[in-house]
């Protein structure tokens, strides 16, 4: 006694159908997997992005050799401050830096300059005319608030003569995964902000 034709095909069906529910539900757990890969990821570079950012904004304007303050506006910060916890420089640097962050909006990213004091530069400005380097892409939004010793929110740009009265500044950082997500089909978005006294 063997299957007949008919007993075989209905085994056939029955794990076709059987192997078919098993391979769906692999692949949802496979793109729900890189669904949580792509935003770990993207949260985990804007935290670190505007951890340092924060770190660098409280620095602002501690023994500075210009301006503690020379940009401030919706998309750019530049400020300077003394850096001690740097090593001995070479001759001619000082521990002085001048930070800039700006927001890059055509090529979605945060752009940062750091510039180092020379005394030996001829200029009255003797801050080194470094490139910017890319800080943070994938980015679609930087944002600096301003609020002064009552907590006001200044007008940005600030004009130089108010930025001494900046007391605070949000930092607000919108960013997106690099790559489109399986399961949402669109690039999935996080903002982070930070508050910098």
């Amino acid at each position: 006694h063997g299957f007949t034709m008919m007993e075989l095909l209905v085994g056939l069906v029955i794990m076709a159908f059987v192997t078919g529910v098993i391979y769906e539900l692999y692949l949802v757990q496979y793109r729900n997997w890189i669904s949580q890969d792509l935003r770990s990821e993207m949260l985990q570079r804007v935290r670190v992005a505007i951890n340092d950012m924060t770190r660098d904004v409280q620095m602002a304007g501690f023994k500075p050799q210009v301006d503690p303050v020379n940009t401030a506006s919706g998309t750019e910060f530049t400020f300077e401050f003394q850096n001690r916890k740097l090593p001995a420089q070479p001759v001619g640097f000082t521990k002085d830096r001048r930070i800039t962050y700006r927001f890059d909006a055509g090529n979605n990213r945060i752009m940062k300059r750091v510039q180092s004091w020379n005394t030996a530069n001829a200029a009255a400005d003797k801050y080194t005319t470094n490139a910017e380097e890319v800080y943070l892409d994938n980015v679609t939004n930087l944002a600096f608030a301003y609020y002064d010793k009552t907590g006001a929110l200044m007008a940005a740009p600030v004009a130089s003569g108010s930025r001494p009265d900046i007391r605070r500044i949000d930092v607000s950082v919108t960013a997106q995964t690099s790559d489109i997500d399986p399961v949402t089909k669109n690039r999935r978005t996080i903002t982070e902000v930070s508050q910098v006294y």
